[in-house]
């Protein structure tokens, strides 16, 4: 029982420090190899399979207004930048990464905008 618990823990310390490598190495493909003029393109987290065959990247895109035409972008060069990371990191295998659009500071500045007060009356705006 004590060796499958500490299997698990090296297990997910390997997982840890493989989403750790590949969100530095994608951020810095993307930062020299893909521009995006007037967007703020952040890669926050990654989240890798158990079995090491894929990984989900999380982006952040500002301003929000362009992140599906960013997030389109990267998932039509996903085969050039998995030729990058290839490159730059010798494991095996290599996950296949998919992109996915992190929408939370958005969903954020939503619900900031429902909760301030108007500011034209000093009310809430859904105020009966």
């Amino acid at each position: 029982m004590i060796s499958k618990l500490v299997g698990c823990l090296i297990m997910t310390e390997r997982l840890s420090k493989v989403n750790q490598l590949i969100r530095q190495e994608i951020g810095r493909i993307l930062q020299k190899e893909l521009l995006f003029p007037g967007c703020l393109l952040t890669v926050l987290s990654v989240s890798t399979a158990k079995n090491l065959r894929s990984a989900t990247v999380a982006v952040s895109v500002f301003p929000f207004a362009r992140s599906q035409q960013v997030l389109a972008v990267l998932r039509q060069r996903r085969g050039f930048l998995q030729g990058q990371l290839h490159r730059k990191l010798y494991m095996k295998p290599l996950p296949e990464i998919n992109f996915i659009l992190d929408d939370s500071p958005e969903k954020t500045k939503h619900v900031e905008e429902l909760l301030r007060p108007n500011q034209n009356n000093g009310t809430n705006q859904d105020k009966s």
